[in-house]
């Protein structure tokens, strides 16, 4: 049954007496400010991970040495402060504990909350104290239990700007939406201070399907076109725009995406996943809504858990994502930046970019021509997606020469790499006429296409993994390695390349007779995946 809503913001500050060293402008006013700056949404389902930030604020003249920020939570005036998680990853998440903090500076802390069951008010509460004193941020919101007799997808948007939900449109995945306005696929932005906007969708079945978020979207020319993540839209019976992808047409990258099988058949859904493979776009968290699974089918780290998180659960052997990206040099060559002409630039003025763009927004799903020049960040592009533009389509930059992706490949670890093989091969992992370049986890596969244990001590990139390789490749480690692995760093849990699937795979099925739903955050914690230069840019 659903309860009342229950939602609202407080600062608490609790003061003893003041000493003069830290500097408080007058009796009353407190030197230390605390504010919610990402609250929980007015309403959210159990076994969903809600990222909160607080954010605190030295308004005195003075500098002032914090203690450790202290979280707690009730539900219904019960204690559940073990569903939380602080974020710890130092000088990220957590800025303020035991730290020295400068007059009119602040700090922030981000907490992750993972309810286990449902009640009329759940309540969290972060408190930083300092001397003799203290103060508080609380957030709270009715938690709810997802309904198990059809799949629903609960998308939250955190970025500082709206979002258009894309949905991939086939046979086998007919958009829940088709047919729908604009308006219905968009999800406002985050306002600091205020519950995120949610969108909740049924869906009866939609088997390897996508789910993306396009961004700086417009009706142009009788289509709905998006800076990133568009498609080429339908129109309605009475010539209207509408918001759903043609069948069969997929947006062009770059897009992070959200991969799903939603089965028609109770407890049987399949694998999901975040995937920045062909480019990314904006940070992507997503949760199956369960505890754990009826008949788990992946290992207990990726069994209902998060993908994409920028905070795992306490306990969790996979790695949190920071979502902040440090591309290869030339980092130009994987910026995806604002569409215009070419420049053929080196370098821009702050804040643009320097980086690929398409010369126009694809109306089309098509080949529209691919520019070096200033503009304002986008996206990251991968190596993997150079292979998919056509010769005509590059500028004065060819990023397909410029790695060599169609020179031959010479002789490898287990001879041959096969006939016509060539590096682009190698970098999207297309398996050759000889069964080269396929999976690193299967047994016989000759070359394969990859493998790296992430969960191997000294690892780049620390994470759980279902299972280790049975096979790796020097070949593709020298060459393809060092241009992935800067994926990897940003997101452990997200899939980087096309073989990555043992770090990368979720699975929830916590309803013998029901269905599983899904909770789907854009921009985790408000974080945007931008370069520092662009954190301050909007999109609108």
């Amino acid at each position: 049954m659903f309860k009342k809503t229950t939602f609202f913001l407080l600062a608490i500050i609790n003061l003893c007496w003041a000493p003069l060293s830290l500097g408080v402008r007058d009796h009353d006013a407190p030197p230390i400010l605390a504010n919610v700056e990402l609250p929980l949404p007015k309403q959210i389902y159990a076994f969903g991970d809600n990222v909160i930030k607080v954010v605190f604020t030295n308004q005195s003249a003075q500098p002032i040495n914090l203690q450790s920020v202290v979280l707690s939570a009730t539900l219904d005036g019960h204690d559940v402060s073990n569903w939380l998680t602080k974020g710890t990853t130092p000088g990220v998440n957590d800025t303020c504990s035991n730290q020295n903090l400068a007059p009119q500076k602040t700090c922030h802390v981000y907490i992750s909350v993972v309810p286990q069951d449902d009640g009329n008010q759940l309540t969290v509460k972060a408190t930083l104290s300092f001397g003799m004193q203290n103060v508080a941020a609380v957030t709270s919101s009715q938690v709810i239990t997802a309904d198990p007799t059809i799949h629903m997808v609960n998308f939250i948007n955190q970025c500082p700007y709206p979002v258009w939900l894309g949905v991939s449109n086939s046979d086998a995945h007919v958009d829940p939406l088709n047919g729908s306005s604009p308006d219905a696929y968009k999800i406002s932005k985050q306002i600091p201070g205020m519950a995120p906007t949610t969108k909740s969708i049924k869906v009866n079945q939609y088997e390897n399907g996508l789910f993306w978020a396009k961004t700086n979207c417009k009706i142009q020319n009788n289509t709905l076109v998006c800076n990133t993540g568009s498609c080429p839209t339908l129109t309605n019976a009475q010539g209207g725009v509408t918001g759903t992808c043609v069948q069969k047409k997929e947006p062009m990258s770059p897009f992070t995406r959200f991969e799903a099988f939603m089965s028609n058949v109770p407890n049987n859904d399949g694998i999901y996943n975040t995937s920045i493979i062909n480019g990314f776009n904006l940070p992507v968290e997503v949760k199956g809504l369960g505890n754990k699974s009826a008949v788990p089918s992946v290992p207990a780290p990726f069994d209902c858990a998060a993908s994409g998180a920028v905070i795992q659960p306490q306990g969790s052997t996979l790695g949190s994502c920071s979502w902040e990206f440090q591309p290869p040099t030339p980092a130009q060559n994987f910026y995806f930046v604002s569409q215009g002409a070419d420049d053929n630039c080196t370098s821009c003025k702050s804040p643009n970019l320097c980086g690929m763009a398409y010369n126009q927004v694809n109306t089309d799903g098509g080949q529209a021509p691919i520019n070096r020049r200033c503009g304002t960040f986008q996206g990251y592009w991968t190596i993997a997606s150079f292979n998919y533009p056509i010769a005509t389509q590059w500028g004065s930059q060819n990023l397909y020469n410029f790695y060599a992706l169609g020179t031959p490949l010479p002789a490898g670890p287990d001879g041959d790499y096969g006939q016509g093989a060539t590096y682009a091969n190698m970098y999207g992992c297309i398996v050759t006429s000889n069964s080269s370049l396929n999976t690193g986890y299967a047994q016989g596969t000759p070359n394969v296409c990859g493998c790296y244990d992430w969960n191997k001590s000294q690892s780049a990139v620390p994470t759980a993994q279902a299972a280790n390789c049975v096979k790796d490749n020097a070949d593709w480690e020298r060459v393809v390695f060092p241009k992935i692995v800067w994926l990897k760093q940003a997101c452990p849990t997200a899939y980087a390349y096309q073989f990555d699937d043992k770090s990368s795979s979720f699975q929830c099925n916590p309803n013998k007779g029901g269905y599983t739903s899904y909770q789907v955050t854009f921009c985790p914690g408000g974080k945007t995946g931008a370069p520092v230069v662009m954190q301050k840019a909007k999109r609108s």
